[in-house]
C-alpha cells in the first residue's frame, strides 16, 4: 500500500504540513500542497492498496484507447462496467465475475454510425434486475444537419447476454457548440428513473449551459419528451452531472462542474424527493446549490473538474474529481483525486490520489464505486502505465481511514 503527502511533480513541499503529520496519530496519511493549511480537526482520507491494481484491458497490449469507466456491481456479485473506446467511438461492456480480478471478452453495445460516436457511457440496474445504459451521441465534423449530439439508452433483461433496440431520447443540435453530453442515470425507490444530462442546445448565441432532466416511470420503456431544466447559472456552464440518492435523508444530491469563476470547481445540488425539481430550476443564487464545497483547497485558477460521487454505508460522501492541483495549467494533465466528505455539513477533508501519474501523462474521466463492505474503488483511463500512450482503464481499492491532527 502506499500514499503520498505531495502530488507527483510537486516543487513545493510544505515543511510545516509535513512536521504536522509526522507528530500526528495516524492510521494512515493524505496529500497536500499548497495554502490553504489543513483543518484543525479529526481528518478522514483514503488509504489506497496499490497492491490491488488491476488494468482492465480487454485487448492485446493497449491497442485500443479507451476512456469514460463506469461500473455496477450487480444483484448477482458480478462487476458490470461500460467504457467507450475512443478508437472506435463505440461503447463497450465487460464483465468480471471474481470482484474485479479477472474480466471476461468486451461486448459491444453501441456502434459508431453514419459518423456519430458513441461516448461516454453510464450504467444502472434497475429494481426489475434489468440493466439500462445511456450514452451519448457525438457527430464528428464536419458536421451537418442531419448528424446531431443526442442521448440514447438501450436495455438488457439478461445481465448484458443481449440488448433491446436502441432509444434516441433527446436530440440538440448539429454543431459542437450547441450538442448536449454527459448522461447519468438514477432510480428512485417509487421506481421513477432520472436522466440527467449537459445542455447547451437551447443557448445557440451564447456559451451557456445547464443541467436538463428526463423521466421513466415505466422501468425505463417509454420517457417524457421534453427535457426539464434542473440547474442553471445564467452566463455559465454547469456540467458533468452525477446523482446520488440518499435515503436516510429522502434526498436527491446532484455534483456538477460549476464555472462561477476561474476554473471549473463541483458544486453540490440538491433536492428533497417531496419536491422531486418541481420547483424552479436551481439558479446561482439558490439555497439547494452549494458552490464549491472544496473552496478551502482550491485557489480559483486550479481546474477541478469531471466530479463523481458516491457515499459509504457509515455515511460519509466519497468525491472524486480530475485536476491540475499541483501539476501546471494543463487540464488534459490532470490526475484523479478523491475526498471525504460529511452528508449533512458537506465538509470535506483533503484528497489522496488513487493512481501515481507522472506529471507529463494523465488519469481523466473518473468515477468511483463503494462495496457493501464499504470498500472504495476507483476506476480511470490513463497513460500512465501504457507502453504505447493509449489510455487504459486501472481500478485500485481503497480504505476510509482516519488521521488525528494536533497542533
Amino acid at each position: 500500500m502506499s500514499f503520498s503527502l505531495f502530488p507527483e511533480g510537486s516543487v513545493k513541499k510544505n515543511l510545516e504540513f509535513l512536521i504536522l503529520i509526522l507528530l500526528s496519530l495516524t492510521s494512515c496519511a493524505g496529500i497536500s500542497e499548497e495554502e490553504p493549511e489543513p483543518p484543525e480537526q479529526m481528518g478522514k482520507y483514503i488509504e489506497w492498496d496499490d497492491f490491488s491494481r488491476v488494468r482492465i484491458l480487454p485487448f492485446d497490449e493497449g491497442s485500443e484507447s479507451m476512456s469514460y469507466p463506469r461500473m455496477e456491481i450487480l444483484d448477482n456479485g458480478d462487476y458490470f462496467l461500460v467504457y467507450e473506446s475512443v478508437s472506435k467511438g463505440a461503447v463497450f461492456s465487460i464483465l468480471s465475475s471474481d470482484q474485479g480480478v479477472s474480466w471476461g471478452n468486451p461486448q459491444l453495445i453501441f456502434d459508431k454510425k453514419n459518423g456519430i460516436n458513441s461516448s461516454v457511457p453510464e450504467v444502472v440496474q434497475l429494481s426489475d434486475g434489468s440493466l439500462l445504459v445511456a450514452v451519448n451521441y457525438r457527430p464528428s465534423g464536419p458536421y451537418s444537419e442531419d448528424r446531431r449530439f443526442g442521448i440514447a439508452v438501450r436495455k438488457s433483461r439478461d445481465y448484458g447476454a443481449t440488448w433491446e433496440d436502441e432509444q434516441l431520447l433527446y436530440e440538440a443540435g448539429y454543431h459542437f457548440e450547441d450538442g448536449c453530453w454527459e448522461p447519468s442515470l438514477l432510480q428512485l425507490p417509487d421506481g421513477e428513473i432520472q436522466l440527467y444530462f449537459s445542455n447547451e442546445a437551447p443557448y445557440p448565441l451564447s456559451d451557456d449551459q445547464n443541467i436538463s432532466m428526463l423521466r421513466s416511470y415505466d422501468n425505463g420503456n417509454s420517457w417524457t419528451e421534453e427535457p426539464e431544466v434542473v440547474s442553471y447559472r445564467r452566463n455559465s456552464r454547469d456540467g458533468m452531472p452525477v446523482p446520488l440518492f440518499l435515503p436516510d435523508r429522502n434526498e436527491i444530491l446532484l455534483v456538477i462542474e460549476d464555472k462561477y469563476y476561474g476554473e471549473f470547481k463541483p458544486s453540490i445540488v440538491s433536492e428533497k424527493v417531496n419536491q422531486n425539481w418541481t420547483r424552479s430550476y436551481v439558479d446561482a443564487s439558490d439555497d439547494r446549490r452549494d458552490f464549491n464545497p472544496l473552496d478551502d483547497f482550491f485557489y480559483s485558477s486550479i481546474y477541478a473538474g469531471a466530479p463523481y460521487i458516491d457515499r459509504l454505508g457509515s455515511g460519509e460522501l466519497v468525491l472524486s474529481l480530475q485536476t491540475t492541483f499541483g501539476r501546471g495549467s494543463d487540464w488534459d494533465k490532470s490526475t484523479m483525486m478523491v475526498f471525504v466528505g460529511e452528508t449533512e455539513s458537506r465538509e470535506f477533508y483533503w484528497g489522496t490520489e488513487p493512481f501515481e501519474v507522472p506529471v507529463e501523462k494523465r488519469a481523466l474521466w473518473n468515477s468511483l464505486v463503494v462495496t457493501e463492505d464499504d470498500e472504495i474503488l476507483a476506476l480511470t483511463s490513463t497513460d500512465a502505465y501504457s507502453a504505447n500512450g493509449n489510455s487504459e482503464i486501472w481500478l485500485v481499492r481503497g480504505k476510509l481511514c482516519l488521521v488525528e491532527q494536533s497542533r
